[in-house]
């Protein structure tokens, strides 16, 4: 499993999914969505890579006719969000911005959009394993992880929370329009805990891919956590694992006082005004 993760990750994702398109034009359309684009926003750290290859499944694309489009090159569309192109009929997932941000994206309509959340300080704690550990190597992660060696996990924690402005700015803004007009707010502890089937299968409803619940049952087995994370239960930790440990509240066991109101300092009640108790 470990050489099949290291084998993935010398893959250029578009050429992965060049091939997951090619393999997919073979397959039958039993129904084609309504809309022209499906697209996922997001910020780091909620399942983005685990929904991206749900959505890119071929038994999901039997029920869109939508293949998958990766927006490459997001270090230049992240400041001139026009230079996004998006071809029709495609779903684009992995789309980390702001709501503003989005708004400036050229999107081929009809559209349907929804954003996943999660609590923040959730996020914080994965961000800061991921930086730390998992994610593969890239020029901003290799810099946060440069910064971060030599550091106890409580100072790394507290250094990544001088680093988390601009996700709990994203997270701000997509909450600030909830109630906008096509907008779609989803719980990552939703998505991915006990009502999982339920949610996707109101989040793909809403998107016109009406996939049948017994094919939406098996495609969700298909990428379990227990599958997707080399044979762990969710709650078993692997810090070096893109998966580390799939449950929420584990935060919990990484905020001490110190940790606690340097994060509520700098970010105020965001987890109380994204919905978290």
């Amino acid at each position: 499993m470990n050489q099949l993760r290291k084998l993935r990750q010398l893959v250029p994702v578009e050429a992965e999914y060049e091939l997951r398109n090619a393999c997919t034009s073979l397959l039958p359309v039993r129904h084609r969505s309504k809309y022209t684009t499906v697209l996922h926003a997001c910020v780091w750290k909620t399942a983005s890579q685990w929904i991206r290859v749900v959505l890119s499944d071929p038994r999901i694309y039997m029920y869109s006719g939508l293949k998958v489009h990766i927006p490459i090159g997001s270090d230049i569309w992240w400041f001139n969000p026009e230079l996004l192109v998006i071809p029709k009929r495609r779903i684009v997932p992995d789309l980390y911005c702001s709501y503003e941000h989005f708004l400036q994206i050229n999107k081929p309509e009809p559209y349907s959009v929804f954003f996943v959340k999660r609590d923040p300080r959730d996020v914080l704690i994965s961000w800061f394993f991921s930086n730390r550990y998992s994610h593969r190597p890239m020029v901003t992660v290799n810099d946060r992880r440069q910064a971060l060696v030599g550091l106890s996990e409580h100072d790394g924690i507290l250094a990544t929370i001088d680093e988390f402005d601009e996700i709990a700015g994203m997270l701000r803004s997509w909450q600030a329009y909830a109630d906008a007009p096509g907008v779609r707010i989803v719980r990552y502890e939703d998505l991915t805990g006990a009502e999982s089937l339920r949610v996707w299968s109101e989040i793909l409803t809403g998107c016109d891919i009406p996939v049948p619940e017994n094919v939406l049952r098996r495609v969700l087995d298909t990428y379990s956590f227990a599958r997707i994370s080399g044979g762990r239960t969710r709650g078993e930790e692997d810090k070096t694992h893109k998966y580390r440990k799939g449950v929420p509240g584990d935060w919990k066991n990484h905020f001490d006082e110190e940790i606690t109101k340097r994060f509520y300092d700098r970010f105020g009640d965001l987890p109380q005004d994204l919905g978290y108790a």
